[in-house]
């Protein structure tokens, strides 16, 4: 690594949606039976750049069996994720790559995930040919970087072919198999294997922030925006409930400020037209905007979409890459009722 930069400024850097992270970027890997050489340059939007390189032997790490997905019999991955939708009818199995920590990121993961329904009579570990079955089952495929989406069902196969069994060992632990193929106009074939336990499915996008992907996250119970300024708005963030005054977030967890004319819900960085220099983002006494992080200096940069309704509010905030916390990133999200003085 010949950069002062961390691999947690990058991610992961692939197919999906790399253009979120990275502006150009190139790599070349050569290898032997014993020897591999790998050099790699990428531009993070940043303007910074991440590169490195390595010559020598390398120790070959043999890829899982179990808990898989794998792509048209070549792309393999771990299963990340898994979500299960009980209902009276039967279940509904959710299971991605990525590794997300609630549901209702499944529409922007950045590989692709997959949902079985079964109905109750098919939770028996038994085989099910999906061409000759009468299962009222469900396959989704959905991958947001193509927007592709792949929808069958009992007597809504189109040329799809294959099999899949589920076991059920309690109401979030389930066996599967999958082996599915002639999907959608590509013809997709998906197979793999799960065995363990699933999270509750729910979209339900909690009031809290964190710092860094495995921080713990804070409960957000006060909210307090001043509108009292000509031009920015300023938004109170607090862990204290029950705070309405701009006096009493003397000690707020987090404070965005913004021009009063981007209060739409619109997503904006620290970057781009003269209006965004306005956004800022403090936290634990540190105020965060383009003017110190477009170099890199104190983050990566930062971003936060408002939509004000009343004294109803959306938004999200997020500071990306902050030096101080070893390139960890700080986002939160909050609904409801702000308390908002003018």
């Amino acid at each position: 690594n010949m950069t002062e930069l961390g691999a947690d400024d990058l991610g992961a850097v692939e197919p999906y949606g790399w253009s979120e992270i990275c502006s150009a970027g190139k790599f070349k890997v050569e290898k032997t039976d014993d020897h591999v050489k790998v050099t790699f340059s990428f531009t993070l939007l940043s303007g910074e750049k991440f590169e490195g390189s390595y010559e020598g032997a390398y120790s070959e790490i043999k890829q899982s069996t179990t808990n898989i997905l794998t792509l048209n019999g070549e792309k393999t991955r771990d299963i990340k994720a898994t979500f299960y939708e009980k209902t009276d009818a039967g279940v509904a199995l959710y299971l991605t790559p990525s590794g997300i920590s609630s549901a209702a990121d499944l529409e922007n993961v950045n590989s692709y995930y997959v949902r079985l329904f079964v109905p109750n009579a098919g939770l028996n570990g038994q085989e099910v040919d999906i061409t000759d079955t009468n299962l009222a089952f469900e396959f989704t495929y959905y991958s947001p970087y193509d927007e592709e989406r792949i929808q069958i069902s009992k007597g809504h196969l189109e040329d799809a072919a294959g099999t899949f069994s589920v076991s059920k060992s309690a109401d979030n632990e389930y066996s599967l198999t999958l082996n599915l193929k002639y999907l959608g106009d590509n013809s997709l074939k998906i197979s793999g294997n799960y065995n363990g336990a699933f999270a509750v499915y729910d979209t339900t996008i909690p009031n809290e922030y964190r710092l860094g992907a495995d921080g713990t996250p804070v409960t957000i119970q006060s909210v307090v925006i001043d509108k009292t300024d000509a031009d920015i708005c300023v938004i109170y963030l607090s862990r204290q409930p029950g705070i309405t005054t701009v006096a009493g977030m003397s000690a707020a967890d987090a404070v965005v400020r913004l021009s009063k004319t981007m209060l739409d819900g619109v997503l904006r960085g620290f970057s781009g037209d003269d209006e965004n220099v306005k956004i800022s983002i403090t936290y634990e006494g540190v105020t965060y905007s383009r003017a110190n992080t477009t170099l890199g200096n104190l983050a990566l940069g930062g971003r936060t979409s408002v939509s004000l309704q009343g004294n109803e509010v959306e938004m999200t905030f997020e500071v990306v890459g902050i030096k101080k916390y070893g390139d960890a990133s700080l986002s939160g999200y909050y609904k409801g009722a702000v308390t908002v003085i003018e």
